[in-house]
């Protein structure tokens, strides 16, 4: 604590101003989310011009110290979750609408479970994503939201509507869940989650009747969507089958979706599966439309979210 408060405050009392500062990184390691007497400063703005924030494990101060006088600056924000953190960031509305307009990386590391006396359960941990930054126009939240699911976490990104770049790294979605994603995410261009089944059909609606009925109903949607990187719980061809005819009548209904990300050597096999759908009747009329879709390897395919890590994460190589 004495480190801190030395790091702010000169002998005499008055505050210091580390006006060319442009990184900051604040760990603290033992026992530290238990900590209850964390220094306040009141009227300190010693960060004025900081672009790239960095708290690990638990923020060290009592209040808002970090963060004051640098929202038009800030441009990347890199946490854990943590009840001093937490708190900060509600207490003080940190966070507001428009309030940071530089922000475009937010990067959340540590799981819920993993930490069980922060969060008591993952959607609490999800709000929690969520709350920060919600105008950031690119976001990256990882999480695996265990026993979860779609119908519990998907109406909560109804009020983030400007993210563009989603990771629900293990969080299974079928072809209805990704559905309600796109359309409550209008900006969202790149997705990363695990494809589980079709799920079920419509009732009423036959399995060759598909590609007819999601254009009925959802053409055109997602027109700023263009990548899936699928994962895959399993590698049985059926899921494989499953998961093209997915992202088929996905693409029928996004105009720009053209790519999917897929494990290196299971391409062969989802391209098969592609072109054997493709000359079935019902997606035949569609052909010329979905011969742009392109199954290719992660390899050969980088992300938005991967390129804001990239970016910070070549940049968090020059601090150290």
């Amino acid at each position: 604590m004495a480190d801190i408060t030395s790091l702010i405050q000169n002998a005499d009392g008055s505050y210091v101003e580390y006006y060319y500062l442009h990184t900051l990184r604040l760990h603290e390691w033992q026992n530290s989310d238990e900590m209850t007497q964390r220094p306040v400063f009141p009227g300190a703005v010693p960060f004025p011009n900081l672009r790239r924030l960095e708290i690990r494990h638990a923020n060290p101060f009592g209040d808002d110290t970090p963060f004051r006088g640098n929202a038009a600056t800030l441009e990347s924000l890199s946490l854990s979750p943590s009840t001093s953190t937490d708190r900060i960031l509600r207490e003080y509305k940190i966070f507001t609408p428009g309030s940071h307009p530089k922000l475009h990386y937010v990067s959340i590391e540590g799981m819920p479970y993993s930490r069980p006396n922060i969060f008591k359960t993952e959607i609490e941990y999800l709000r929690f994503v969520l709350s920060i930054g919600p105008n950031a126009p690119v976001r990256t939240i990882l999480d695996s939201l265990k026993g979860s699911t779609p119908q519990s976490i998907l109406p909560m990104f109804g009020a983030y509507t400007c993210i563009q770049v989603l990771n629900l790294e293990n969080f299974h979605l079928e072809l209805w869940d990704t559905i309600a994603l796109i359309k409550a995410l209008p900006l969202l261009s790149d997705l990363r989650a695990t494809f589980s089944v079709l799920g079920p059909r419509p009732d009423g609606v036959s399995e060759p009747e598909l590609p007819a009925y999601v254009i009925a109903n959802y053409y055109p949607m997602g027109k700023r969507f263009r990548c899936w990187c699928i994962e895959f719980e399993t590698f049985e061809l059926h899921v494989f089958r499953e998961a093209v005819h997915c992202v088929l009548l996905l693409a029928l209904v996004c105009p720009n979706f053209d790519y999917a990300a897929v494990p290196r050597g299971e391409r062969e096999v989802v391209m098969a599966y592609m072109n054997e759908m493709i000359a079935t009747d019902a997606f035949r009329p569609h052909a010329s439309q979905l011969r742009r879709l392109l199954f290719g390897g992660r390899e050969n395919q980088i992300l938005s979210v991967d390129v804001a890590q990239a970016e910070y994460e070549e940049e968090r190589a020059r601090w150290s």
